[in-house]
């Protein structure tokens, strides 16, 4: 019989998250994680852990999972479980948004579409949102234009000093004429 797996627990860096309480100065679980369906990081809490179960108290030993972390695993991964539960990690993820899934599967290999699911957003860091952008624009439009301008303020006198030199060369030709 296929049984929904719930999330037991949610890992941060080694560091089990707990309801309610502070982590790195934010409360990551407000609720129990049965109830959760999207926890937000920040960027540098990118090395996450899952722990989940199903109810299986006739052979804890011959649980079997099936978990994908979308944009992460390329497909479904199996993981057996000694004690019925069942743990996975992911280290150093991208700034993004993924989706976790997990489902069961009986003795016999049979899967289910009935799955555990939560979405798991990393927020970028400041150097990498659209303002951090814009300011990188900015701050390149004002060197070519700090670099073109200081470019034609050069050109130009030099022009100035060619012309101040052909004049100064025609007056003397003019007096040395004369």
């Amino acid at each position: 019989e296929f049984t929904v797996p719930i999330f037991t627990g949610f890992f941060i860096s080694g560091k089990e998250v707990r309801i309610g309480e502070r982590f790195e100065n934010d409360v990551i679980l407000e609720k129990s994680l049965i109830y959760t369906d999207k926890i937000v990081l920040k960027h540098f809490q990118n090395f996450i852990g899952l722990r989940f179960t199903s109810v299986n108290y006739v052979n804890p030993a011959q649980s079997r999972y099936l978990y994908q972390l979308e944009g992460v695993d390329n497909g479904w991964k199996e993981l057996r479980s000694e004690n019925g539960s069942g743990y996975v990690s992911y280290t150093n993820l991208p700034h993004g948004t993924y989706h976790f899934r997990v489902m069961t599967v009986d003795s016999d290999g049979l899967q289910t579409d009935n799955y555990a699911e939560m979405d798991i957003v990393i927020k970028p860091s400041f150097l990498n949102t659209h303002l951090a952008y814009f300011i990188y624009s900015f701050l390149a439009l004002g060197t070519c234009s700090l670099l073109v301008y200081t470019y034609m303020k050069s050109s130009r006198k030099k022009i100035v000093a060619r012309h101040n030199k052909e004049l100064e060369e025609m007056k003397m030709s003019f007096y040395t004429n004369i």
